[in-house]
């Protein structure tokens, strides 16, 4: 695994290796579940919002589905929660 430059370990792939490893035509959505997360801290917050940064630099959307109140409410103070869109299922994420 490699890290970012404040030594957090690389939990998915980049924007890069998502575009490379698609077939045509490439991903214009990410679509991340978050059903099973029931709370997040800070910094997996600020983790997302850096991908969701890198997936922007590509015109590649990050969009997060099944937010669970706590941490819809997280990612609101964090600012994240107005950037990406959040859909109730991922099925509406990915229409």
């Amino acid at each position: 695994m490699t890290t970012t430059s404040t030594t957090r370990r690389k939990c998915w792939p980049t924007s890069r290796e998502i575009k490379e490893d698609a077939a045509e035509p490439r991903p214009r959505v990410v679509a991340l579940s978050l059903a099973d997360s029931h709370e997040l801290d800070v910094e997996t917050a600020d983790v997302l919002a850096e991908f969701a940064d890198a997936l922007a630099r590509d015109d590649v959307e990050l969009r997060l589905a099944e937010v669970r109140a706590p941490v819809l409410e997280l990612l609101g103070r964090s600012g994240l929660a107005g950037r990406v869109r959040v859909d109730p299922t991922l099925e509406s994420a990915v229409a």
